[in-house]
């Protein structure tokens, strides 16, 4: 019996989102590169040890906010909106919105609420 294993090109692309919790770095360079062909971050806000992951000197990471808090309502009740002083709003690329299911975010509302989206799953009103 012959085995034939076939991997499938991966392109991850991240733009507009938070990548942010309890650890020191969220993102491991070693882990995308095992994982995907190519990979572009733009617009993100990330929590990152740039001694393990220097995303400053990687081109695929463009317009990030780095170890930023991204100032969340209440994280540890799992309420995601942003307070009103959150690095996140309006820091979004407005160009993604050409797609329609993004002009929604999870709560149902508009976006941009402001003169651009906010990072993240859920957009300040």
């Amino acid at each position: 019996m012959t085995v034939v294993a076939m991997r499938i090109p991966l392109n991850i692309n991240v733009d507009n989102c938070i990548i942010y919790g309890n650890n020191d770095n969220e993102i491991e360079k070693d882990l995308l590169d095992s994982l995907a062909d190519t990979y572009s971050f733009k617009n993100n806000l990330i929590k990152v040890d740039e001694k393990t992951t220097p995303i400053s000197v990687i081109p695929a990471f463009i317009n990030t906010l780095k170890n930023q808090d991204p100032l969340f309502e209440d994280q540890s009740k799992y309420n995601f909106n942003l307070k009103d002083n959150s690095p996140a709003i309006d820091a979004g690329d407005g160009s993604l919105l050409t797609f329609p299911e993004l002009n929604t975010d999870l709560n149902g509302g508009t976006r941009p609420q402001g003169a651009a989206p906010d990072l993240g799953a859920i957009e300040k009103k």
